[in-house]
């Protein structure tokens, strides 16, 4: 099996797209709804093709009544109480990563016999930090800056299916952070600013 992840820390990266200048206007989107996990080295320690996984509850099991036993091995999400807003989704499923590149239902090394289902993504180096880093895209539903503790393993695909997974780890909870757009436009001597989010 795979050396399981050292996970430095995990936090909402502030990326962001945008489009034309100043003038007559411009168009600018912060993405939200994602975690940067930054890992030690080294990785690939199952060889070429290894993941970071997200560890779920399979069949798409709602975090309320799961087994005490599971809970340092699974991913979940909850509210923020400080603000009134939507509930998150009762449940966390493939679907609710985008980014995946892999995922399947696999046993847990430390609970033999205990299904989980992985979602996996791909880890990419970052020269400047030095370290490995990876970002998930979580679409947790329409909840406001919900807090969300990620289980991570190293996950190779190519193993036999009994040494596809490292144990699992726990990231710290980290909030995401919503989706803003600005405009700004320009008409003769007036500037107008326009803002959006969810």
């Amino acid at each position: 099996p795979p050396d399981d992840p050292r996970v430095h820390y995990a936090l909402p990266p502030f990326r962001g797209q945008r489009s034309g200048g100043v003038d007559p206007g411009g168009d600018g989107t912060r993405l939200g709804n994602g975690l940067r996990v930054w890992l030690e080295r080294p990785w690939f320690s199952s060889g070429n093709g290894e993941l970071l996984g997200v560890v779920l509850l399979p069949g798409g099991q709602p975090f309320k009544g799961m087994a005490d036993p599971l809970t340092p091995y699974v991913t979940q999400w909850g509210t923020d109480p400080l603000w009134d807003s939507a509930r998150p989704d009762p449940q966390a499923r493939a679907s609710d990563f985008p980014g995946r590149v892999a995922d399947e239902e696999l046993d847990l090394r430390e609970l033999p016999g205990q299904r989980v289902h992985v979602v996996g993504h791909r880890v990419r180096w970052h020269a400047g930090r030095r370290l490995w880093y990876c970002d998930i895209e979580v679409e947790p539903g329409r909840a406001y800056m919900p807090f969300v503790r990620l289980a991570l393993v190293r996950y190779q695909p190519h193993a036999l299916r009994a040494a596809r997974l490292s144990k699992v780890v726990l990231t710290e909870f980290a909030q995401l952070l919503p989706r803003r757009r600005a405009r700004l436009q320009r008409e003769g001597d007036a500037l107008s600013l326009s803002l959006w989010g969810r």
